[in-house]
């Protein structure tokens, strides 16, 4: 839900593909660990969080943050903003 302001229906929609694989890569690697985690929840809370707040630097559209977070300049990598996004507001 880090992007859910900022991140066009394109960009979620390639933000969700990589976090299925996200998802597979941590559920495989908590096997060969062996931890239990009979829920998943490890992958799906902490490795697709991880994900989630790393993709908001690479998808942020500039029109979006604009609206949501004001002027400041600091947009995605993907929109020539270097990824330099500062902390929403609380």
């Amino acid at each position: 839900t880090a992007g859910c302001s900022v991140v066009a229906p394109w960009g979620a929609f390639v933000i969700g593909i990589i976090a299925g694989w996200a998802y597979i890569f941590w559920s495989k690697l908590l096997v060969k660990l062996k931890i239990d985690d009979a829920v998943d929840a490890v992958p799906v809370h902490f490795g697709n969080g991880i994900w989630g707040c790393i993709a908001v630097g690479f998808f942020a559209e500039p029109s979006r943050v604009e609206t949501a977070y004001g002027d400041h300049g600091h947009y995605g990598v993907l929109y020539g903003g270097g990824g330099k996004l500062p902390p929403p507001p609380i």
